[in-house]
């Protein structure tokens, strides 16, 4: 259980694809935790080529986005 806990808080403290990327569309959510999530996406001929979000929230959430 232990390897798990640490497993999804280094995710949580070093996400995988953060930050905004440049020349992409976004779209912004929340919850009513007061978690909030925006995903960027770059799409080329209609098929997402890129994706990355910034955030604040729980674990969960930033790992789910992650």
């Amino acid at each position: 259980m232990d390897i798990f806990n640490e497993f999804y808080i280094n995710i949580y403290k070093n996400p995988y694809n953060y930050g905004k990327l440049n020349n992409s569309i976004s779209k912004e959510g929340s919850n009513n935790c007061g978690d909030k999530i925006k995903i960027y996406l770059v799409l080329k001929n209609g098929v997402i080529e890129r994706a990355s979000f910034e955030g604040t929230g729980c674990l969960v959430s930033i790992v789910g986005a992650s």
